[in-house]
Protein backbone atom coordinates (compact mmCIF):
# COMPACT_ATOMS: atom_id res chain seq x y z
CA UNK A 1 0.00 0.00 0.00
CA UNK A 2 1.63 3.43 -0.91
CA UNK A 3 1.43 5.78 2.39
CA UNK A 4 -0.56 8.67 2.73
CA UNK A 5 1.60 12.04 2.20
CA UNK A 6 1.82 14.62 5.03
CA UNK A 7 3.37 17.79 5.17
CA UNK A 8 3.44 19.79 8.65
CA UNK A 9 3.07 23.28 8.88
CA UNK A 10 4.43 24.43 12.52
CA UNK A 11 6.69 27.42 13.65
CA UNK A 12 7.96 25.70 16.48
CA UNK A 13 10.65 23.05 15.09
CA UNK A 14 10.90 21.19 17.95
CA UNK A 15 6.76 20.00 17.83
CA UNK A 16 7.53 19.56 14.08
CA UNK A 17 10.06 17.29 14.32
CA UNK A 18 8.51 15.58 17.13
CA UNK A 19 5.32 14.92 15.83
CA UNK A 20 7.11 13.85 12.51
CA UNK A 21 8.75 11.03 14.30
CA UNK A 22 5.40 10.43 16.15
CA UNK A 23 3.48 10.38 12.58
CA UNK A 24 6.01 8.52 10.58
CA UNK A 25 6.10 5.29 13.09
CA UNK A 26 2.87 4.47 11.63
CA UNK A 27 3.90 2.52 7.99
CA UNK A 28 1.10 3.89 6.03
CA UNK A 29 1.85 7.88 7.00
CA UNK A 30 5.19 9.34 5.19
CA UNK A 31 6.03 13.21 6.04
CA UNK A 32 7.15 14.69 3.37
CA UNK A 33 8.21 18.33 3.88
CA UNK A 34 7.93 20.40 7.31
CA UNK A 35 7.38 24.11 7.15
CA UNK A 36 7.72 26.75 9.49
CA UNK A 37 5.29 29.06 8.05
CA UNK A 38 2.04 29.31 5.41
CA UNK A 39 4.63 31.13 3.15
CA UNK A 40 7.46 28.62 3.36
CA UNK A 41 4.19 25.94 2.78
CA UNK A 42 3.19 27.68 -0.55
CA UNK A 43 6.92 28.17 -1.93
CA UNK A 44 7.01 24.24 -1.82
CA UNK A 45 3.44 22.39 -1.97
CA UNK A 46 3.84 21.70 -5.64
CA UNK A 47 7.34 19.86 -4.84
CA UNK A 48 5.80 18.36 -1.74
CA UNK A 49 2.69 17.50 -3.30
CA UNK A 50 0.78 16.07 -0.05
CA UNK A 51 -2.67 14.42 0.85
CA UNK A 52 -2.79 15.98 3.81
CA UNK A 53 -1.38 19.18 5.44
CA UNK A 54 -1.07 19.50 9.05
CA UNK A 55 -1.33 23.30 9.79
CA UNK A 56 -1.07 24.61 13.20
CA UNK A 57 -3.41 27.71 13.19
CA UNK A 58 -2.92 29.47 16.69
CA UNK A 59 0.34 30.38 16.55
CA UNK A 60 -0.18 34.07 17.24
CA UNK A 61 -1.06 36.67 14.84
CA UNK A 62 -1.45 35.80 11.31
CA UNK A 63 0.00 37.71 8.30
CA UNK A 64 -1.33 37.34 5.17
CA UNK A 65 -1.09 33.92 3.68
CA UNK A 66 -0.80 32.18 7.21
CA UNK A 67 -3.73 30.00 8.37
CA UNK A 68 -7.32 29.42 6.94
CA UNK A 69 -6.44 31.92 4.19
CA UNK A 70 -3.94 28.74 2.96
CA UNK A 71 -6.49 26.42 2.04
CA UNK A 72 -8.21 28.79 -0.29
CA UNK A 73 -4.65 29.25 -2.03
CA UNK A 74 -3.40 26.13 -2.24
CA UNK A 75 -6.52 23.58 -2.62
CA UNK A 76 -5.89 21.35 -5.45
CA UNK A 77 -9.20 19.79 -6.58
Amino acid sequence: MTPITVVLVDDHRLVARSLKAYLESFPDLRVVGIAASGEELLEHIDEWKPQIVLQDLLHGPMPPGEGWANGRLWRHD
